[in-house]
């Protein structure tokens, strides 16, 4: 009976142990894996008009930064904070938005869905800049 026991015990230390090695090597899968980013920087002015358009295309894996141009002579920086199989999630430098028009946006985190086209945007004085990031695998 005792030697029952034992043979359970180990038997579910083996399981323990493999649940938590395959967990971990999912989470450095996911940490490791490298994405195929497109950003398009468009500047425009108080009427709406469009003056710059600019493409960059990156590879990115957790934690990258990309540098964008931030519209003042500046630079933004979009950081990946988070991945999985089928968005990214970024945090960018400054407070942006989704909406074209919103002084009081306190965003500063986008997910970025594989697939989709996801705009966020910097209002500056008199235009802004909208960055249409695409995410691709």
């Amino acid at each position: 009976m005792i030697d029952l026991k034992k043979k359970v015990i180990i038997i579910g230390i083996i399981f323990i142990i493999l649940v938590l090695v395959g967990i971990t090597g999912v989470y450095f899968y996911h940490k490791n894996r490298i994405y195929h980013i497109t950003i398009t920087e468009k500047f425009w002015d108080q009427y709406g008009k469009q003056y710059h358009n600019e493409e960059l295309k990156e590879k990115i894996k957790f934690n990258d930064q990309i540098k964008v141009n931030g519209g003042l002579g500046d630079e933004l920086t979009f950081r990946v904070i988070k991945v999985n199989n089928d968005s990214i999630t970024i945090k960018t430098s400054e407070k942006m938005s989704q909406i074209k028009i919103d002084l009081l946006s306190t965003d500063d985190e986008f997910v970025i869905k594989k697939g989709e086209e996801t705009v966020i945007n910097r209002l500056v004085m008199d235009g802004g800049v909208s960055y249409t990031i695409k995410l691709e695998r």
